[in-house]
């Protein structure tokens, strides 16, 4: 099996690793590119952005609290609520799209059940799928950032330590 050598950077203060997690959770794949994953992060925004979108014009809602079911329903919120801004956007959004100027993108959005939480369709439940799994997957990715930090922060305290033995 072949060792692949980890590229290390110095250790941040903590700061700015949780400013790092807070825009990779408002924009996803921006903590990535901050540190020094360009393609990685531009992939994660790409592929996270699409699915939430393409969920959303499959007929997903954007969820809200409901007392009738307050476990699923705060589950669901949060995992939407993982996609970062693209959601607070579609949150305050879509309740006015009958104001949305007149065009190709309130006329595509009407025909394909943009934001309205058509269930009973199969295709709203794959949409509503979608919508789920992109807050869930952006959600992973920070864990992965969180990692990463945290690697180049103890691999740095492991190298301090060698050193003082020495």
């Amino acid at each position: 099996m072949e060792h692949r050598e980890t590229h290390v950077k110095e250790p941040e203060s903590v700061l700015k690793s949780a400013g790092k997690l807070l825009l990779g959770w408002l924009l996803p794949g921006s903590g990535h590119v901050l540190n020094g994953k360009t393609y990685e992060g531009i992939t994660i925004f790409l592929v996270i952005h699409f699915m939430f979108i393409y969920g959303m014009f499959m007929g997903s809602a954007v969820f809200t609290f409901h007392r009738a079911n307050p476990i699923r329903s705060s589950l669901e919120k949060a995992s939407q609520m993982g996609v970062g801004l693209v959601y607070w956007i579609a949150y305050y959004a879509l309740p006015k799209i009958e104001s949305w100027p007149e065009g190709r993108v309130k006329s595509f959005a009407r025909r394909s059940d943009f934001g309205r939480g058509n269930t009973r369709d199969v295709w709203g439940e794959i949409g509503y799928t979608f919508t789920l799994s992109a807050g869930l997957l952006n959600i992973l990715m920070l864990l992965r950032l969180y990692h990463d930090l945290q690697y180049a922060f103890m691999k740095t305290q492991l190298d301090a330590q060698k050193s003082r033995r020495a």
